[in-house]
This record gives C-alpha cells, structure tokens and sequence, in this order.
C-alpha cells in the first residue's frame, strides 16, 4: 500500500510537470510570433499652428524591436541546480530567452528518467525539485511576455487637462484684445476751426483753449492710450460721453466730461478735486479706462497717480483739452 500510495504521488507530480511543460512551450510560441516591433510607451508634446489657435496634445508612439526588449530583460527569480544523477550536465544558467527554451526542453526530458524509479522517495523529492524548476521557469516566461504588453495611451486622460488650458488661454486671449482694444486712436477735426493735427500731435492754438476728440468711440473692455507731452502744462487729458460734445473755449471737464488737468486736478463733470502729481515736458502719460468695471486711471512715467471709480457704463469717445501753445503726442501701443 505504501508503494501504490508513493506510486499514485509520483504519477500526479509527473502531470503537472508536464502540464507545465506544455503551457511553458505555448508561452514560448507567443513569444516567438509575436510582432518584431513593441508598442514601449508614448511621447506627448504640445503643438500649436500660431498663437491665435488652441494648444493640441500631439501623442507620438515609441517602439522597440523585440530583440531590443528581450535584451533588457534581467530574470528576478533563479533557477536551482538539481543533483546530476544521470551526469546530463545542465546548464542551469537562464538569462536569455533562448536559456529559457533550452531548459524547458532538457528539464522535461531528464525528468522523464525517473519514471524508471517507480514511486521510490529518491524518484519523488527530485521530481518535486524538477516541478519547482519548471514554475520558476514558467515565471521567467511570463516576465518576458509581460515586457511585450503594449503601452497604454494617455491622451484620453490628458485631454481635460488641454481643455482646460485652452479655456485659460482662451479668456487670456480675450482679455488681451480687450486691454489693446485702444491702442487705435484717431484724431477727428471736431467742429472748431483752427485745430491743428499733424499726425499724431495735436496743438493748442492762440490764447484760448481748444479740444480735440477721437473718432473711435469705446463702449466695452479695457483700453489704454499714452501720451508723450511735449510743452506747457496746462493740458487735460480724458473721455467724454460720445453723445457729447465740448463747446468751443471750453476745456474738458467743465462741465462735461472726465478730464485729467496737468496732474494736478482732476475733473469729474463739473466736480473738481486736487491731486498732487503735476506732470511736464517730456513725461509720458497713461490713461486706462476699464468700462466694465467703471474705472479710469491716470500714472506718469509708468507711476499711477489716481484712480476714478464708478464711472458709468456709457459709450466714450478720447478727449484732450489745450490751452494756447500746449502740445501732445499721442503714443500708440
């Protein structure tokens, strides 16, 4: 009985040994047809036509030859040596794929040799140690094979993140055409005789005040405008309502209009309020004029120097006021 027993123990460990022979060599066989060339991940880079067009994720594949891969595999499990009973001389070395085949086949077939043992104990602890061999074995194919796998995209994954990118560039985009939506500014002849414009300059004339408006009329956005002041102070720069209009011998602010005086007053329909800042010859002068949020500011040689809050939500037109010889250049942006 205990023949049979040992017996019946020595035929189920020669199945799974060959049954693990058998899925070895199917592993072997899809490794082998496999593809020459493997998917070993991705390369993402951004790309946009100009600067006016949403940033696109470009995804690129990156592939390795199959030799290439299996070249890099390092085996993290080892193989045990099994004593040399029939003096076979295994190589029990197996860093390579071909390794791993060689051994599959030699390992079968030594351990076929003690079937000739029957169910003696020597027979069943070496087939034991074979059977040990041959799953480290089969984890050594399954690692090669996992090095086969192909790279997964990520473009679905990143998408949300280009979009929302885009979105922020997008109202970036839009805030900067709002911000350089006054860098076009003409000056129109206004209804008074006299004025002169040479081209970006407009000069007082005589011993009187004389304005000059601009032909673009602004009614949404942020706009900035400088100006370069060439001689005299007394000038007023600033925006009026285009329904509008400043008398002749009227300067701006009084009583329309939001006006600027030489930094040292600032005019608000009428109102009048004293500022510290006066600006001369040579100063470059900005104004900015936020008409969403109702707000417009005035800064000298890049220091801003006031601000006027609630200014009301109505279409504007450029205006500067100069008093006899006085003179501005408008700056464009």
């Amino acid at each position: 009985k205990i023949v049979e027993e040992m017996e019946r123990r020595d035929d189920v460990l020669f199945r799974k040994l060959n049954a693990l022979f058998v899925v070895n060599k199917e592993i072997i066989e899809r490794i082998t047809q496999h593809p020459p060339m493997i998917s070993v991940g991705f390369t993402y880079t951004w790309n946009t036509p100009n600067i006016k067009d949403p940033f696109q994720m470009i995804e690129q594949e990156n592939k390795k030859s199959k030799e290439q891969v299996m070249s890099a595999w390092k085996p993290s499990v080892h193989l045990q040596p099994i004593n040399d009973l029939f003096n076979d001389k295994i190589d029990w070395t197996c860093k390579k794929f071909t390794d791993a085949i060689r051994l599959n086949d030699q390992l079968h077939q030594v351990c076929q040799k003690y079937k000739m043992f029957g169910g003696t104990e020597e027979a069943v602890v070496a087939i034991q140690e074979f059977l040990t061999n041959m799953e480290i074995l089969q984890q050594m194919l399954g690692e090669i094979e996992t090095l086969f796998l192909p790279a997964q995209s990520r473009l679905q994954e990143l998408m949300p993140h280009v979009q929302a990118i885009n979105k922020i560039t997008s109202e970036a985009r839009e805030d900067m055409t709002r911000v350089s939506g006054g860098s076009q500014l003409t000056w129109d002849n206004h209804s008074e005789s006299g004025l002169r414009i040479d081209g970006m300059t407009v000069q007082g004339n005589g011993y009187t005040w004389r304005s000059y408006l601009s032909k673009e009329r602004y009614n949404s956005g942020v706009h900035t405008w400088s100006f370069k002041i060439n001689g005299s102070s007394s000038i007023i720069i600033g925006v009026i309502s285009s329904s509008d209009d400043i008398p002749d011998r009227n300067y701006l602010g009084q009583p329309r209009g939001w006006g600027c005086h030489s930094g040292k007053f600032l005019y608000e329909h009428g109102k009048t309020l004293r500022l510290s800042e006066e600006w001369s010859t040579g100063d470059v002068v900005s104004m900015r004029l936020d008409i969403d949020q109702g707000i417009l500011s005035y800064g000298v040689n890049g220091d801003q120097i006031v601000v006027l809050k609630k200014m009301p939500g109505i279409e504007y037109r450029v205006a500067v006021s100069l008093y006899q010889a006085s003179s501005i250049t408008y700056l464009p942006q």
